[in-house]
C-alpha cells in the first residue's frame, strides 16, 4: 500500500509525510509551526519573557517545545535530614 497520491505522474508524500520525514516542512506547508511563549503574569495578558519559533519536522518542533518547557517548569525539591547511626 502506497500513501503517496500521483498528481501529474510524480509521487507525492500526503501531509503527514512531509511533517514527519520532509527536509524542509514549512517551505511545503508554511503553517506548520509551534510557538511557545512565557509570559511574565499567570494570566497571560501581560508582556511576554521568552517567544520562540519552533520550525523542523514534527519529531524536531516537539523535542524543541518540550526543552522549552523544560526550561521554565518550576521543580521542587525537599531535602530530608539523614540519620546517623553510631
Amino acid at each position: 500500500m502506497c500513501s503517496a497520491r500521483p498528481a501529474n505522474r510524480l509521487l507525492r508524500p500526503p501531509r503527514v509525510g512531509m511533517l514527519l520525514f520532509g527536509r524542509n516542512p514549512q517551505f511545503h506547508i508554511p503553517q506548520s509551526e509551534i510557538v511557545c511563549v512565557r509570559y511574565e503574569d499567570a494570566l497571560g495578558a501581560g508582556k511576554y519573557q521568552d517567544r520562540k519559533v519552533l520550525n523542523g519536522t514534527l519529531t524536531e518542533m516537539i523535542d524543541q517545545a518540550a526543552d522549552f518547557v523544560r526550561r521554565y517548569m518550576q521543580v521542587g525539591q525537599r531535602l530530608l535530614a539523614s540519620s546517623v547511626s553510631t
